[in-house]
């Protein structure tokens, strides 16, 4: 995959509020994705996390070692908030204790709404074939 290609497709997914790239089996993917959607419960009009899974997608290896390059996050998911990098398992989790997620994802969604143009629910609309979204 071109350079220009993985950073186009990163730029397109970090529009989304919340954005977790990994690999299908990863154990941490699993921990991160359930403290996300406990911190996001309640919230009006949230859209769930988008997950990019890396084995899963052509070109996701030459994706993954972008990630790693410009993150220097090499194992777990990595996890991003408003386009911001958060980390990836142990991150999560220490916002999560010290109840600064939530805030975190609300302002996302702020910020999504504004950019689209949305005043009331958000609705799930990337055109990106790569992703999939929490239960």
């Amino acid at each position: 995959m071109a350079a220009r290609n993985t950073e186009m497709i990163v730029k397109d997914c970090l529009r989304e509020p919340v954005v977790i790239f990994c690999t299908s089996s990863c154990n941490s993917t699993r921990e991160v994705r359930y403290d996300l959607a406990v911190a996001r419960e309640g919230i009006p009009g949230v859209r769930k996390s988008t997950v990019v899974h890396l084995d899963r997608i052509r070109g996701g290896r030459a994706l993954r070692r972008h990630l790693v390059e410009t993150t220097n996050v090499k194992s777990g998911p990595i996890v991003f908030i408003d386009g911001k990098l958060v980390g990836s398992t142990d991150e999560v989790k220490r916002l999560h204790r010290a109840g600064e997620l939530r805030g975190m994802i609300e302002e996302a969604v702020r910020k999504s709404r504004l950019r689209r143009g949305h005043s009331s629910s958000v609705r799930y609309d990337s055109h990106l074939p790569i992703v999939s979204q929490d239960a």
